[in-house]
This record gives structure tokens, sequence and C-alpha cells, in this order.
């Protein structure tokens, strides 16, 4: 009944299979084919003894233009919003109103669209059949997103990053689509575009799996001696350590570090030392941590990235910490959350206020860690 999503000659015509085949059975049957649901009942009309039957009947009954803007609508997963069907698609809303009425779409609480699944499932096999259109309308699905995700970059960096959050979370498998499409074509401005806000996302998100899956597949593809080769390879590397791949994330990194260098791409430079200084902190090597750290502040504070010099100090305070050199620590931690503060970035406020209340508990002064602990939870609930 989940899979049918409530829709009665499905339920009825699925039913009917009970019979012959198990339930899971049916799930993969339906999944595989919609002519799976299917009668021989001749006391039905014909338009009602398969689910084929019915969408087909429906079909016909569309203008040409209808058909044209459902069919479009087929290549997204996981539901749209009004401006996406705009502009990848061409639908106005008075043409998706339309459709609402004709039960061929729905909208959600949250004012998003999608298709019922089996009507999805009839249009993508309609759209298979078109592969021109199919691939005309990926372009523009590609193309979409890959500027809402560089527009979106900013503003994962401020006050705004909660509500941004949520709308990479909410349209992340019609994203996952432009991006594999966009990697599969070597579409390298789309990817470029694309690669930091992703990798906020993961990190913001701790989705760190389904990041290095991602990335990993995409970077495979890619040739060596392209520019976002290796800034790819940078933000897989400082995925991987997240879920314990220390030894090729080293690898990556390093790697990354000296293609930077030879580039002079100064800022990811600077994000490669960095994530040489998180790997070195999880690995124990804290005094290595400090000189990497180190290194990325330099660069960052010459570069005026101050995004980057935030969490180069956080790093720096967090490996003094780990070595007893609390004061200096301290400095550094309330230095990066002067940062965060003025960017309004409550995700970047609530790590920092919850490392200065590690070290005010550390040194004793256990009312001070009380009432940063006491902001550190607060801020996380967004």
């Amino acid at each position: 009944c989940q899979m049918l999503a409530g829709l009665p000659l499905a339920i009825e015509l699925a039913a009917a299979l009970v019979r012959q085949w198990t339930c899971p059975e049916i799930a993969i049957e339906i999944q595989r084919s919609l002519d799976s649901l299917a009668s021989s009942m001749r006391d039905m009309p014909e338009r009602h003894r398969s689910l084929r039957a019915t969408f087909e009947r429906s079909w016909d009954l569309l203008e040409t233009h209808e058909k044209d803007i459902l069919l479009k609508l087929a290549i997204f997963r996981g539901g749209f919003d009004v401006n996406a069907a705009q502009e990848i698609v061409g639908a106005q809303p008075t043409d998706l109103t339309t459709l609402m009425d004709k039960s061929l779409l729905r909208r959600n609480a949250d004012g998003r669209f999608d298709l019922h699944p089996l009507i999805g499932q009839y249009l993508q096999e309609k759209l298979g059949q078109d592969l021109h259109q199919r691939q005309s309308t990926l372009e523009e699905l590609s193309h979409y997103f890959a500027r809402f995700l560089q527009g979106a970059e900013s503003k994962l960096k401020s006050s705004q990053q909660p509500e941004f959050l949520e709308r990479i979370n909410k349209d992340f498998e019609n994203i996952k689509s432009a991006w594999v499409f966009a990697t599969e074509n070597k579409y390298l401005d789309l990817i470029d575009q694309s690669l930091e806000t992703l990798y906020l996302f993961f990190e913001g998100r701790s989705r760190f799996r389904d990041g290095v899956a991602l990335f990993e597949a995409a970077w495979d593809g890619l040739d060596r001696g392209q520019h976002v080769y290796w800034r790819l390879a940078l933000r897989l590397g400082a995925l991987s350590y997240r879920v314990g791949e220390y030894d090729s994330s080293q690898n990556l990194l390093e790697k990354s570090l000296q293609s930077s260098q030879e580039l002079a791409i100064r800022q990811e430079e600077a994000f490669a030392h960095y994530a040489l200084g998180n790997l070195s902190y999880l690995r124990g090597n804290f005094e290595l941590a400090v000189q990497q750290y180190q290194s990325s502040l330099e660069i960052s504070q010459e570069e005026q990235a101050s995004y980057q010099a935030s969490q180069a100090l956080n790093g720096l305070g967090l490996a003094l910490y780990m070595q007893g050199e609390y004061a200096q620590a301290q400095n550094y931690l309330q230095d990066s959350l002067k940062i965060h503060q003025q960017a309004g970035d409550p995700w970047g406020k609530a790590i920092r206020y919850n490392n200065l209340a590690l070290i005010a508990h550390a040194r004793g002064q256990y009312a001070d860690a009380k009432d940063l602990y006491a902001q550190s939870p607060e801020l996380r609930q967004f």
C-alpha cells in the first residue's frame, strides 16, 4: 500500500496477485514494470483492466502542452518547488494547477510538488523513450542546481545556514541527479560551481559517507590535469578521514596540497593545510597538527579568507588544548568565535562555544564552562 500510495485501482489489482506471489515479490514486479498490475477479469471495463491502460487513457486526454510539461516533470526525484518547475521545465503556476486538478500532480504541506510514485514511474518510462527530451531536460536540471549551489555557498557561512541546509536536503535527490549528469558528461564548470556547497552540506549534516560516495564516483571519471580534479580530490580527502579512511585521506590531501602549491592557488593550499591538520589531530599528532593549522592560518590571513582563517583558529585551539596550552588555546578559539559571530553562522558558533567550554572546564572555571555549554546546545537546534 505504501508503494501504491493509496491509488484504489492499483491496490485492487495488486491484491489480486497475492494468490500467486508474496508481497515482496509483488513489490519487485511493480518496480520492474507497471504491466504487472493488470487483470484478465472480463467484467471490468477495459481501461480498468490494467494500470497502464488507465494511465494511457489519461495521457491521451491531455493537451500537447500539458503532455510536454508532465513528461519533463518526471525528471525530478523527491519532489520540486515552483521555481524549479518554471526554470527547468517551463511550467507556469497555472500549468501545475491544471495538472493537480486532473489528479496527475500533488502539492504537499510544505508547498512542494510531486508525482504519485506510479504516475512518475509511467512517465519515466515514456521519458526514457525520448532520449533527446530526457537529455535536454537533464541539461536544464544540471545548470539550474549548479547555479543554486553556487549561490548557496555564502548562505551556508551566514545566519541563513539552517534554511539553506534544509533546502539542499529537500532537493538532495535532484541535486544528486544533476551532479551525476554533470560528472558523466564532464561539465567541469558545473562540477566546480557545485563542489564547495556540496562539501559544506555533507559536513553540516554529517553525511560523510554520502559525500565520499558521490565525490569518489565523480573523481574517478576526471582527468588528472584538470584544476577541478584536485579541488574534488581535496574535498574527497577531507571527507575520507571523517569515515576513518586515514591512509586514503593522507594520500589525497598531500597530492592536493602539492597541486595547489604548483598552481599557486592559495586558498586551496590553505584548505589543504587545514584538512591535513585535522587528520594529524585525529591521529594524535598534535604538534604536526599545530604546524598545519598555523600554515593554513597564515595563508588565509594573507588572502583575507576569514572563514578559512576561523577554521584554522579553531583547529589551533583544539590542538593546543590537547597539549595543555589552555591560555593560548582559549585566545585562538575566541578569535575564531568572533569571526562566526560576525557572520552569524549558528553551527560555527555552537562548535566554538563548546570548545571554549572544554577549556574552561579543564582550567577549573566551572561556572564559565556551564554558561558556555548552555549556549552550545541552544545554537545547535537549527
